[in-house]
């Protein structure tokens, strides 16, 4: 089972730390229970505390606690007992800790995030100073602690991509209920960096015409009054071998449930750079783009809030336990 399916079904599940295991409050940012984020290794977290086998997923380890409404588990930057622990994520079934508290113990006000596609009532509040990100669930006025990510601060930025501070509309209604799934492209763009002299302009109605005999439907058309663009860019470089050329097309289109991208790469090593390997290029470039878009416009839907919601976190916790940290 993949992270992607194992991530998270449990996630809104709230309690107190037992005795044994520190509470959240305790992490200054760095370390929480000994094990010091981006430092300590998966062998290590073993000798010191009671874990084993990640509940959450592999790259994981569970902190085995007496309190039977809290998991814990150690994010791990990949598996074996070199493996680093990047965060430290707790779940409750009852209750976790109260803002109020943890801004108390802080002497740090959060900074309230919400993502910007919500199916259902749930936010963050992140210590930002601290690296410590609370998940709420609830109404806005009278939201629940049901989890606690410990991180390293730097990754905050990625790990909050896709959040705003301005709070979102929840969002109740299929926003594609009357979308006809189609995605229409109105022109493109060309860059090209040839390594012998070619005359661009010359071939460009072929390569427009070669777009559009590529792009008929059923998922990608183009039309011109489409709002859509199709970024091609090329190049050739000399070799043994011959010239090699290479053309690259991407397409990005906003649809009713979000956005949509897909790039291709088409190359052919030849003796000379002519309008028909130019021209044949685009269409194999653009004929994978368009592959590539229709699988993903057909796979859209509106789905359960929960999974949404399962999306979201899942993306966080994989940013805050990535092996090398932010790039």
């Amino acid at each position: 089972m993949n992270r992607g399916v194992a991530v998270l079904l449990i996630l809104f599940s709230c309690g107190l730390a037992s005795a044994q295991v520190p509470e959240p409050a305790t992490f200054d940012g760095a370390t929480w229970a000994g094990v010091t984020l981006g430092v300590t290794r998966d062998a290590d977290v073993k000798r010191m505390l009671p874990a084993g086998k990640g509940a959450i997923w592999p790259e994981a380890l569970k902190i085995r606690t007496d309190d039977p409404d809290l998991l814990i588990d150690v994010l791990l930057d990949g598996r074996g007992a070199d493996a680093i622990a990047q965060a430290v994520l707790f779940r409750y079934e009852i209750a976790g800790p109260k803002i109020e508290t943890l801004e108390e113990q802080f002497g740090e006000r959060p900074v309230l995030w919400y993502h910007n596609v919500r199916r259902e009532a749930w936010h963050l509040a992140v210590f930002a100073k601290r690296g410590v990100v609370l998940v709420m669930k609830g109404e806005d006025d009278n939201p629940r602690t049901r989890a606690v990510v410990l991180c390293l601060r730097e990754r905050l930025p990625l790990m909050l991509a896709g959040f705003s501070t301005k709070p979102t509309k929840i969002i109740e209604d299929d926003p594609g209920k009357n979308w006809n799934r189609v995605i229409s492209v109105g022109r493109f763009t060309w860059s090209f960096n040839p390594s012998r002299a070619f005359d661009w302009e010359s071939v460009r109605p072929d390569i427009e015409r070669e777009i559009a005999f590529k792009s008929t439907g059923p998922r990608v058309v183009f039309i011109r009054s489409g709002p859509n663009v199709y970024e091609v860019s090329g190049s050739s470089t000399e070799g043994d071998s011959g010239l090699l050329v290479e053309v690259a097309v991407k397409l990005e289109a906003q649809t009713p449930y979000g956005l949509v991208s897909a790039t291709a790469t088409a190359t052919e090593m030849t003796k000379r750079l002519t309008a028909p390997v130019l021209i044949g290029l685009v269409g194999a470039a653009v004929s994978a783009v368009n592959s590539n878009m229709a699988r993903q416009v057909n796979a859209l839907r509106f789905g359960e809030p929960e999974v949404h919601t399962r999306a979201a976190m899942e993306r966080l916790l994989l940013m805050s336990s990535l092996p090398d940290g932010p790039s």
